[in-house]
């Protein structure tokens, strides 16, 4: 269930992403998520931006937050997200190819 102050956002299928248990991530393209937008305001309070991902096996979705952007020269090369759920030690990498 949403709490009071989350928006509704788009979640991607998990089976969009590689996922390596070593490290606990997911990596993506980004031509492998789209058109699911991934930079979607996430609360009504903050200026947070991110998405979510639906588990293909337990359907359970989990919503992650931009906290960091990799840069090559002047283009964007990817986006890293974490758990909104800080309980969960999982990081999400999407490319931009």
């Amino acid at each position: 269930m949403a709490k009071l102050n989350e928006r509704e956002v788009d979640a991607i299928d998990s089976d969009r992403f590689d996922y390596d248990p070593k490290n606990r991530s997911f990596t993506a393209e980004l031509s492998e998520i789209r058109p699911v937008r991934f930079l979607q305001p996430l609360f009504t309070d903050a200026t947070d931006v991110g998405f979510a991902i639906r588990s293909k096996r337990t359907g359970r979705v989990e919503r992650f937050y931009l906290y960091k952007e990799d840069w090559n020269g002047d283009d964007v090369a990817g986006w890293r997200f974490r758990s909104v759920d800080r309980s969960l030690d999982v990081e999400v990498l999407v490319i931009n190819d």
